[in-house]
């Protein structure tokens, strides 16, 4: 087998790992109406992907139905959308792949994070005003200083309340709910970085 050849073969399993995430998490949602689905994948004889993992699938699969999906764009691009309001979803879909210009790829999952933080974060505070000067002598007006923290977006909000429900242990370890949201901003980064990095 030459070099190309195995390249192409490791991104064809690349193309079908992709696939078999839809059609998993389509497959559970459609076996809603038969009742405890649990059983199926603990039984002994099941060898698909463990509980927890359809379970984000499926997650995924209902929000993101055949007519809102982008075959442009991954799983995982996907996966990252669900923090963004419903609404925006559309939008953001279309700026992921408006952005695979002349046949190249669609935004990473980390630029389409940070796309949806900007989108949501609040408008930049204006400039300080004359009145915000401070007279210091005959000197120059110096301005009040201006806080340095990032403000908390709500994609920060919403993947910090996520954590809050995966790990209600990491919760009690922060001591305010500011810090708690900085915690799910730099953890959402982090998810977004290691999706990159595969």
């Amino acid at each position: 087998m030459s070099l190309d050849a195995w390249r192409d073969a490791g991104l064809e399993l690349g193309k079908e790992t992709e696939d078999l995430a839809w059609r998993f998490g389509d497959w559970w949602n459609a076996g809603e109406r038969f009742g405890d689905r649990v059983a199926i994948v603990n039984s002994p004889e099941w060898t698909g992907p463990a509980y927890g993992t359809i379970r984000n699938y499926a997650s995924v699969c209902a929000a993101f139905p055949l007519s809102l999906r982008s075959d442009k764009l991954s799983f995982a691009h996907h996966r990252a959308l669900l923090v963004a309001p419903e609404a925006k979803r559309p939008d953001l879909i279309a700026w992921a792949v408006k952005q695979a210009r002349g046949g190249g790829a669609p935004a990473s999952v980390s630029e389409l994070m940070r796309e949806i933080e900007r989108r949501d974060a609040p408008p930049s505070p204006p400039p300080p005003s004359a009145e915000d000067q401070v007279e210091v002598g005959a000197e120059e007006p110096v301005p009040k200083p201006i806080s340095n923290k990032r403000p908390i977006t709500a994609m920060a909000k919403r993947v910090a309340r996520g954590c809050l429900v995966l790990h209600p242990l990491l919760r009690s370890a922060m001591v305010t709910d500011e810090d708690w949201a900085q915690f799910g901003c730099a953890f959402g980064r982090a998810i977004a970085k290691a999706e990159d990095d595969k």
